[in-house]
């Protein structure tokens, strides 16, 4: 029987520490892969031009995210814009908002 206002000790079972994460220098710019041009995405921006003879910045940024990893794509189909007679424009006030 134990005895009265003794109390037992209670062992907390410890956790193991986390490990720190491991610092890695980014990659040199010449491993890095490539980023393709997104010809799908071209494809799709030409149409709306078409459609409205207009593009907006905000679309050309949107639909090219990476533009300077393929940047002579987006400066060729700027130029197919341009002989096309589409125009790009800012995003303010296109709706007469």
């Amino acid at each position: 029987m134990p005895k009265a206002g003794k109390k037992k000790k209670v062992l907390k079972a410890k956790r193991p520490k986390a490990k720190p994460a491991k610092k890695t220098a980014p990659r040199p710019i010449s491993t890095r892969r490539k980023i393709l041009f997104p010809e799908t995405g071209a494809e799709l921006m030409m149409k709306k031009a078409q459609q409205r003879s207009f593009i907006t910045e905000g679309e050309l940024l949107y639909a090219f995210p990476d533009l300077e990893d393929y940047l002579q794509e987006v400066e060729d189909f700027l130029a197919k814009l341009e002989l096309l007679g589409l125009r790009v424009v800012e995003n303010t006030n296109i709706l007469g908002e």
